[in-house]
C-alpha cells in the first residue's frame, strides 16, 4: 500500500501502523493548526486502510461525515483534520520503480503528487470543479478522481463531450427529450443530467457549447432544474458538475466567447493539469500503464528506453504516448513518427513536421500523432514557443521537478 501525504509518499506493508499528527513521534506528520499532536493512527490491510480517530479536536472526515473510524480502500482519499491523505498501491511493470497507482491515475512525479492531493480535497466540497489542461493531459482522469474521492462517489458517474454533441442534438443529450418533440422521439428520454442525479456530471470541452446552450447549462446549475425538450414541467436534478477545457474561458469571457456568469458557476473550484513535457517523470509511469493494458505484466522499462521517451516532446500527451506503446508492441519501427521529433519541443513543430511526413495529409497528420483534426489545427495557428537561451523546455521541466523532489 501506498499513503500520501502532504505531497509526500509513504510505502507500507500490511500490518503496519502509522500515526499521524504535529506532534513529536508520529510518523506521518503535518503542520497544519487542524491537526492535533496525535490525531489519527493508520492500520495498514490488504484491502486498503483502517483510520481510526484518536479523539482530535478536528476529527477524520470521509464523505463528508466525521467518522470515529473509517476504511479507505486503494483509489480513495480521507480528511484528517484538513489535511487530505489519499491511498495508493505500487504499479505493477513494465512501470519504472516508483510509480503510483491512485485510483485510474499512474504517476510519479512531485508535481503529480501535490496535484492530486489538491484534488483529493476539493473532491470533498461539493462544489463544481472546473479542469483546463491540453489535450490528452488527463482531464477525464483528475475529473473522475474528484467523483471517487468526493461524498457523490456512490452516485452514477456521467461523461459527456460537448465539443462531439451536433448542435441538433446537444439540448436533448444535456436536459432529456419528450416523445413526440422531434422526427425520431419515439420515446422519452432522460438527458445528462438527469442520468447523474445523485452523482456527478462531466462536462468535457464545455467552452465549445453555443451561446443558447450556455444560457440553459447556466439555469440548469442554478436552479437545480432541467425542462426536457418538447416537455412542460421542469425537472429537479442534483448533481455535481466538473467542466473541462483546453481553451482559457478567463480571456474567453473576457472577450464575450463565453458567458462570464456561468464561468463563475463552474468555476467555483479550478484544477489545472500540466503537459507531459512539463512532468518528464510521469512520462515512463503512464507509458508503463499503457503496455500493462496492451500486454500485461512485464520486466520493467530499460533504463535507456526510459530516458529516450523522457526526452521526447510528446505533444499530444497521452494520446501519443499509448500510439507509441502499441506500435512498439505490434513490431513497429519507432522512428519519430508520431512522436514530433525527439528533439521537437513545440505542438506547432510537431504538426507541421508530421504534415510534412504525411505528404500533406492532415486526418494522417493527426492519427499520427494520436490527436484530433481540430487540435492539429488548433497546434498549428498556435505561435511557436520560444525557449530560454541554451535551455529546452524538456530540460527545464526536469530541473524543476528536480527541485521538487529534492523539497
Amino acid at each position: 500500500m501506498v499513503l500520501i501525504w502532504e505531497g509526500r509518499i509513504l510505502s507500507c506493508s500490511v500490518g503496519d501502523h502509522v500515526l499521524v499528527g504535529r506532534g513529536p513521534g508520529v510518523r506521518l506528520r503535518g503542520n497544519d493548526d487542524s491537526l492535533s499532536r496525535r490525531h489519527a493512527r493508520i492500520e495498514v490491510l490488504s484491502e486498503g486502510v483502517r483510520v481510526t480517530d484518536l479523539n482530535s479536536t478536528n476529527g477524520v472526515w470521509l464523505g463528508g461525515q466525521r467518522k470515529r473510524v473509517a476504511r479507505v480502500a486503494p483509489g480513495g482519499a480521507i480528511l484528517i483534520g484538513r489535511c487530505p491523505l489519499l491511498v495508493g498501491r505500487p504499479a505493477p511493470g513494465p512501470a519504472p520503480s516508483g510509480t503510483v497507482v491512485w485510483g485510474d491515475i499512474w504517476f510519479r512525479s512531485s508535481k503529480t503528487t501535490r496535484l492530486l492531493s489538491q484534488t483529493a480535497l476539493m473532491a470533498q466540497v461539493d462544489a463544481p470543479v472546473w479542469i483546463r489542461g491540453a489535450s490528452g493531459s488527463g482531464k477525464e482522469g483528475l475529473a473522475l478522481a474528484v467523483h471517487r474521492a468526493g461524498p457523490r462517489s456512490g452516485g452514477p458517474w456521467v461523461a459527456l463531450n460537448c465539443a462531439a454533441l451536433p448542435d441538433s442534438l446537444a439540448e436533448a443529450e444535456l436536459f432529456g427529450v419528450v416523445r413526440g418533440a422531434f422526427t425520431g422521439a419515439d420515446r422519452d428520454r432522460k438527458g445528462a443530467f438527469e442520468r447523474a442525479h445523485g452523482g456527478t456530471l462531466f462536462l468535457d470541452e464545455v467552452g465549445e457549447l453555443t451561446p443558447a446552450l450556455q444560457a440553459k447549462l447556466l439555469r440548469a446549475i442554478e436552479e437545480g432544474q432541467v425542462t426536457p425538450v418538447g416537455g412542460g414541467a421542469p425537472r429537479p436534478v442534483d448533481v455535481r458538475v466538473v467542466s473541462a477545457t483546453w481553451a482559457d474561458l478567463d480571456r474567453e469571457a473576457t472577450y464575450g466567447g463565453f458567458r462570464f456568469d456561468l464561468l463563475q458557476r463552474i468555476s467555483v473550484l479550478r484544477l489545472e493539469i500540466s503537459s507531459l513535457r512539463n512532468r518528464p517523470r510521469d512520462i515512463g509511469a503512464i507509458y508503463g500503464r499503457f503496455l500493462y493494458e496492451l500486454s500485461g505484466p512485464s520486466i520493467p522499462l530499460p533504463a535507456e528506453t526510459l530516458r529516450d521517451l523522457e526526452r521526447r516532446a510528446w505533444p499530444g500527451n497521452a494520446r501519443g504516448l499509448r500510439a507509441h506503446a502499441l506500435r512498439s508492441l505490434l513490431g513497429g519501427h519507432d522512428g519519430l513518427d508520431g512522436l514530433g521529433g525527439a528533439t521537437s519541443r513545440d505542438p506547432r513543430s510537431a504538426a507541421a513536421e508530421a504534415i510534412a511526413r504525411h505528404e500533406g495529409n492532415r486526418s494522417q497528420a493527426a492519427r499520427s500523432l494520436g490527436v484530433s483534426r481540430s487540435t492539429l489545427y488548433r497546434w498549428l495557428s498556435a505561435a511557436p514557443r520560444a525557449s530560454p537561451p541554451g535551455l529546452t523546455l524538456t530540460e527545464a521541466a526536469t530541473d524543476d521537478e528536480a527541485q521538487g523532489d529534492a523539497a
